[in-house]
């Protein structure tokens, strides 16, 4: 099974370790579950995602976890459009989901992404109509950038072929 590497911070690394130990189950399969939770609580809200272009990013530049954990690639496949959307790491919303887990680990309860740290204001901001913040990563950059660009080509035909009564404008 194809695994990737995320980071994972102190305090739930611990608690991950104690409660693996005590029903004696890999950290892999908690981490897995722990996505599959969080994956089915984004679906339910109904969450806006992005197309899934790109490489999953499983630790960003604000992740200054310490441990390492194996998870499996195909949770991260399924969690890599939110991710994309909201602009986060999968270190990052991993270590979220496992904060709200904490208290029911071994019983398994769902997860409120409602109430998550790094989802609550971009969730908050979705629910009201309006869009979240805009992305900082590099994709997010060239992708606004291609944007203008074209914009800025529209205007510029506009400006070139005067006004649109005296012709009609076919977009291929």
């Amino acid at each position: 099974m194809d695994t990737l590497t995320i980071k994972i911070d102190r305090q739930w690394a611990t608690q991950l370790r104690r409660k693996c130990k005590d029903i004696s189950i890999e950290p892999r399969i908690i981490l897995d579950l722990t996505g599959e939770m969080l994956l089915a609580s984004l679906k339910k809200r109904d969450t806006p995602k992005k197309s899934p272009k790109g490489r999953i990013r499983s630790i960003g530049k604000d992740d200054h976890m310490t441990e390492e954990f194996e998870m499996s690639k195909h949770v991260a496949q399924k969690l890599h459009p939110y991710m994309m959307f909201f602009d986060l790491s999968l270190s990052k919303l991993i270590n979220d989901a496992l904060g709200k887990m904490q208290p029911n680990i071994t019983r398994m309860l769902p997860i409120n992404c409602r109430t998550m740290g790094c989802l609550r204001r971009p969730l908050f901001l979705i629910e009201n109509g309006r869009d979240p913040m805009p992305h900082k990563s590099a994709e997010a950059l060239a992708e606004k950038k291609a944007r203008e660009a074209i914009a800025a080509k529209k205007e510029r035909l506009k400006k070139d072929l005067g006004p649109e009564e005296d012709f009609d404008v076919i977009t291929v």
